[in-house]
C-alpha cells in the first residue's frame, strides 16, 4: 500500500468536509439575516397600528371639541368600545391581520389582576382572540403572530363623570398574524 495515496485521500476528505461546513454556515447566516430583516418591518407596522388606535380619527385618546386636536395622555372612555375601535384601523373581517386588546386599570398593582375599569375591549376580535395567545407564547411563524404589549399612564375622561380626572393605566396588547 502506498502511504502517500492514503494521506492525500484523507486530506482531500478533510477539505471536502471543511468546504461543506463553510457552505452550511453561510446558508444559516443568510437565513438569519433574512429573518432579521423581515422581523423589523413587522415591529414597525405594530408601532404604526398602535399610534392609529391611540391618536387616529377613531382612536381612544380624547380630543378638543372645537379643533379636534388629540389630547395626548387623556383617555376618552366613550371612545373605548368595540364599534369605535373597529373603525380605528379599517380591515375586512376575513382578511384582517392586526388585532388588539385594550384594558384600563385604576392602579398599577391591578395590571396583572382582575380589577379593571371595564371589560377588555377588542379591535378586530377575531384576530386578537385567535392569535394573541399564540403570539404571546412566541409562536411567530405560520399560524402564529408577532406580539407587542405596552402599558401607558393615562388620565380618564368619562362621559358619566364618575371617573373624570382619575389617573389610570391603559394596557394595549397588539398582534399581527403571520
Amino acid at each position: 500500500m502506498n502511504r502517500t495515496g492514503s494521506a492525500s485521500d484523507t486530506l482531500f476528505w478533510i477539505l471536502r468536509i471543511a468546504a461543506a461546513a463553510l457552505l452550511l454556515f453561510l446558508l444559516l447566516a443568510q437565513i438569519l439575516m433574512i429573518t432579521e430583516r423581515t422581523e423589523q418591518p413587522v415591529r414597525l407596522e405594530l408601532g404604526l397600528y398602535e399610534q392609529r388606535l391611540l391618536t387616529g380619527p377613531y382612536g381612544v385618546m380624547a380630543r378638543e371639541e372645537q379643533t379636534g386636536r388629540v389630547l395626548p395622555g387623556v383617555l376618552d372612555l366613550a371612545r373605548l368600545d368595540d364599534s369605535q375601535l373597529a373603525m380605528a384601523y379599517g380591515q375586512d373581517d376575513k382578511t384582517a391581520v392586526f388585532g388588539a386588546r385594550l384594558r384600563v386599570y385604576l392602579n398599577a398593582s391591578a395590571i396583572d389582576g382582575p380589577d379593571t375599569v371595564r371589560p377588555p375591549t377588542f379591535n378586530e376580535p377575531g384576530v386578537a382572540k385567535k392569535y394573541l395567545a399564540l403570539a404571546r407564547a412566541g409562536l411567530n411563524g405560520p399560524g402564529g403572530g408577532t406580539y407587542e404589549r405596552h402599558v401607558l399612564p393615562v388620565v380618564l375622561r368619562d362621559p358619566k363623570h364618575t371617573l373624570d380626572g382619575h389617573q389610570a393605566w391603559l394596557e394595549m396588547e397588539m398582534v399581527k398574524r403571520t
